[in-house]
């Protein structure tokens, strides 16, 4: 609670991801057989890959309208067993006909070659991948677009495991393309090699704070990068910037289409085709490719391709498999803009495709059909955005980062976005606070109508973008020094836009598409937490948990709430892994439901901190939050003290010169994160005096020595 001076579809299926390309070779008359025990260094993880004891245990799932039988047969190289698979009904996605075996153990940084036969009736594209068989379906870095003849052809590939896991599955997917289509599998082996003799380091004590930097490359934005090339193909189609009409700044690339079964593409390229000069990009520090589109029409199934090309380049000609951007954007056909991020992973191929030299990026729709539309297309660029390993992660009741390091934060609350479009002093105070006093976080309050550019009951003409790029810069600045910035849902709006700005009881429907949008830019920053929403209260812990309807007689309003476990999902339904800060009741003081059965379930993300907000007339700390200390990471997202004046609420008239020092020992007993309230002259209570950073006497110089003390002990 402040005082504030002039205040105004089916689970995500990773199985399309492509990482990989696979080799064929020359047909041999009669492969060898695979058996259980290779050697001692390589293990064969499938059972019955040569089909000599029936389907078992292979499965082929169905689903929706698509349908198909298996059966082992005679027909495979050199008169093997083969297991045949036809498709008798088509589905409405081709992912919808899948053949597998799970229960397979992978283990981290071992190495696993994939072999098998394969031929098609007709020549055709399938995917082959390992992956989870569990949810989230994640694919352990092997997923490959394989192009299947009708002629018998081995394939093979190798990978290394990114993680544990005791029930993966090897796929082979996307079979259900054409009704009638047969495909024959032969000889399909797992070999595990040997296993890593590297034994890890028990992770160190001390404290780390070196999240990594972001970068980004823009191919094009209409402004600042523009002379790209670019084409389309066939006549029926065109291409060419369109101003007016721009996700930002002024200018999009249009791409208009009216053709059918013909491949349609466009492109960008990294050179000058006529003088053959540029190597292109290094894209070897980047983790996503990122755009934004407006689709309208019969669009297709749009894909993303990138390419080093041997035309200009001293090097061979090589594509990556096709990403599809329908898996990373569901619905990027509705008309309206829409952010893709692609992560290079799901495009870079370790064999033949050299990421120092990515030359030229490829859009490309391959219609089954009529297809006539048109997409914008707007800010193109190779972002590094981290990975999810890369950032925070819960490990127990503490925070680690990415190489074991307990991390403790200690800094301050910026506010001022949470009531003005611009801020006040923002990005000066993140320097003082960081560079003088030694904050390794920054918590920055924000309110979800200013980010859509919603301002005194109306939306501004950029629709909050101006508001957005403050808050990357911030994100850019904090990340550049270092530290970790806290991003916290401050205020709301009941559920109606521009109306009722303000702290509310419980978040609204409109906190839901705030999170949809926000969690999706800064998905898996290493340097980004998560604050779901500031001070929760006057609800019961079912509401709290699960939502409800709440009524505010105070501000005149009625509205239902998701509660904190769909803002939760919510934020990792983007694919967001960051640690997520929950504040508890009581205005985000109270955590003893956390404790009672009301706890949220994170079970895809880097996992959640409760937070506890201490001011001097919340009472009885070890009652309301020392029992959670003991199983969660604790953050005090907001402390404070100040001496009561003629104008204050009554309740806050209980301000000792001993509370400062006793809170300071409280979380220094327990090494709980914290975030001090507040770096700002005229939010109370403050750190500051004014704008020349002069700590207040009551407070403030409390907070600047035990950031020094913090410093001390890092350095």
């Amino acid at each position: 609670m402040k005082n504030i001076k002039s205040i105004a579809c089916i689970t995500s299926l990773v199985i399309l991801g492509i990482a990989t390309t696979a080799i064929s070779s020359a047909l041999q008359k009669r492969p060898a057989t695979p058996t259980s025990r290779v050697s001692q260094q390589q293990t064969e993880l499938l059972t019955n890959g040569n089909y000599s004891k029936g389907t078992t245990p292979w499965v082929l799932e169905q689903a929706g309208s698509a349908k198909g039988t298996m059966g082992v047969t005679k027909e495979g190289p050199g008169g093997q067993a083969a297991l045949k698979v036809n498709i008798q009904n088509k589905g409405e996605q081709s992912w919808q006909v899948q053949l597998h075996q799970g229960g397979l153990k992978i283990e981290k940084g071992r190495k696993y070659t994939l072999s098998y036969w394969a031929k098609a009736d007709r020549p055709t594209v399938i995917t082959v991948n390992c992956m989870q068989n569990h949810e989230p379906w994640e694919h352990h870095g092997a997923a490959t677009e394989v192009n299947v003849s009708t002629k018998w052809e081995k394939k093979t590939f190798s990978f290394a495991g990114p993680w544990d896991d005791t029930n993966a599955r090897m796929t082979f997917t996307n079979l259900a393309t054409q009704p009638g289509a047969t495909y024959w599998f032969s000889n399909v082996s797992l070999l595990a090699g040997p296993k890593s003799t590297v034994i890890a380091k028990k992770p160190p004590v001390a404290v780390a704070t070196k999240p990594a930097q972001p970068t980004r490359v823009v191919v094009w934005d209409g402004e600042t990068a523009k002379n790209f090339g670019a084409w389309a193909n066939p006549p029926t189609s065109s291409y060419a910037p369109k101003t007016g009409e721009a996700h930002s700044g002024d200018t999009a690339l249009e791409f208009k289409f009216n053709d059918e079964n013909v491949w349609i593409g466009c492109g960008f390229h990294w050179f000058d085709w006529k003088k053959g000069t540029n190597v292109g990009t290094d894209i070897r520090s980047m983790t996503h490719l990122t755009f934004w589109i407006k689709a309208e029409g019969s669009t297709g199934d749009l894909d993303a391709q990138l390419l080093c090309n041997g035309d200009v380049l001293d090097t061979p000609e090589h594509h990556t498999s096709k990403a599809r951007v329908a898996l990373y954007c569901p619905t990027y056909r509705d008309g309206q803009w829409h952010e893709v991020a692609i992560p290079l992973a799901d495009l870079a191929q370790p064999e033949g495709f050299d990421p120092k030299i990515v030359s030229q990026l490829d859009l490309g729709i391959n219609p089954s059909g009529k297809v006539s539309g048109s997409f914008l297309i707007d800010d193109i660029a190779f972002e590094n955005r981290g990975t999810a390993s890369a950032g925070l992660r819960v490990v127990g009741n503490q925070l680690r980062d990415a190489s074991g390091n307990v991390v403790r934060l200690q800094g301050v609350n910026v506010p001022s976005l949470d009531w003005s479009p611009v801020g006040e002093h923002v990005m000066e105070s993140i320097d003082v606070a960081i560079d003088k006093w030694n904050s390794n976080i920054i918590r920055i309050p924000l309110t979800q109508d200013l980010w859509f550019g919603y301002e005194k009951g109306k939306q501004s003409a950029d629709r909050g973008e101006s508001y957005r790029k403050i808050v990357d810069s911030i994100v850019k600045k904090v990340a550049e020094k270092n530290c970790y910035v806290l991003l916290d849902l401050h205020w709301s709006d009941a559920g109606q836009w521009g109306q009722n700005v303000g702290q509310h009881k419980m978040p609204d429907s409109n906190s839901v598409a705030f999170w949809k949008d926000f969690a999706k830019r800064y998905a898996n920053h290493p340097a980004v937490l998560f604050d779901l929403y500031n001070e929760p209260h006057s609800v019961s812990w079912d509401v709290w948990k699960n939502g409800g309807q709440v009524e505010d007689q105070g501000k005149g309003v009625t509205y239902s709430s998701p509660g904190m476990q769909t803002l939760l999902d919510t934020v990792r339904s983007t694919g967001a892994k960051n640690v997520v800060v929950v504040g508890g009741l009581d205005w985000a003081y109270d955590l003893r439901g956390v404790l009672g059965g009301f706890g949220l379930s994170d079970q895809s993300g880097n996992g959640i901190v409760y937070a506890t907000h201490i001011y001097p007339w919340k009472k009885d700390w070890d009652a309301n939050v020392t029992p959670v200390i003991a199983k969660h990471p604790v953050l005090v997202g907001e402390v404070g003290t100040k001496p009561w004046k003629e104008g204050d609420p009554p309740h806050e008239n209980v301000y000792t010169e001993e509370w400062a020092p006793t809170v300071m020992a409280y979380m220094e007993k327990h090494k709980l994160n914290w975030t001090a309230w507040s770096f700002h002259p005229s939010a109370n209570p403050c750190i500051i005096t004014g704008w020349d950073y002069t700590p207040t006497s009551y407070w403030g110089k409390y907070v600047k020595e035990a950031l020094a003390k913090r410093k001390a002990t890092t350095k």
